[in-house]
């Protein structure tokens, strides 16, 4: 790569990258994703991703996308280039052949162990700082979904908690309806 050791990336450094590895930037920072993530998180993600996107397509207001999708943020230097688990857009203009250009309107991280401090601290303070409406953390120690709604101030407002029982439910999405039971498997043997 072109660019300096420590120097802030621009969206256009992060896409000259050419190797095997799956990388974020924050706030110009290039952050490896790491190891692929344990099997209860590739179970649950898609969960979230199939209610969305079943309700996308039965609505015909907007599309639904899991990871690995690019979610630029911000393209100059420093760029700031998430890759959510699972992402909701209403405005489908927001999409490019390469990536989504801008805040999606809900943004779904499950926490991982390795990357619970990064999604919740971090990567939460740049959805709220970039306008994503909601910001749905899944920890999966929990069983449940932690749903962050972003307030007339522009702040993420306490969480909404929603667990085994409960029909998750949101004012962006109308009618749309997640049985938090189904999003989360049986437990899996050591």
């Amino acid at each position: 790569m072109a660019t300096e050791p420590h120097a802030l990336l621009s969206y256009e450094d992060y896409a000259a990258i050419d190797d095997d590895e799956r990388y974020e930037v924050l706030d110009g920072v290039l952050t490896p994703m790491g190891p692929a993530p344990f099997i209860r998180h590739q179970l649950v993600a898609p969960q979230i991703w199939r209610a969305l996107d079943d309700y996308a397509k039965r609505t015909r207001t907007g599309i639904a996308l899991i990871a690995p999708t690019d979610v630029v943020l911000e393209s100059m230097r420093p760029a700031t280039v998430l890759q959510p688990d699972v992402l909701y857009l209403c405005d489908r203009a927001k999409l490019t052949k390469a990536n989504v250009q801008g805040p999606p309107d809900v943004v779904v991280e499950v926490l991982s162990a390795s990357t619970a401090r990064k999604d919740a601290i971090r990567k939460l303070a740049l959805y709220e700082r970039f306008g994503v409406q909601e910001f749905w953390m899944v920890p999966l120690h929990a069983d449940r979904i932690e749903v962050l709604r972003l307030g007339q101030d522009g702040r993420f407002g306490n969480p909404l908690l929603f667990k085994v029982g409960d029909i998750l439910t949101t004012p962006l999405l109308p009618g749309f309806e997640l049985d938090v039971a189904s999003v989360f498997p049986e437990e899996l043997g050591d």
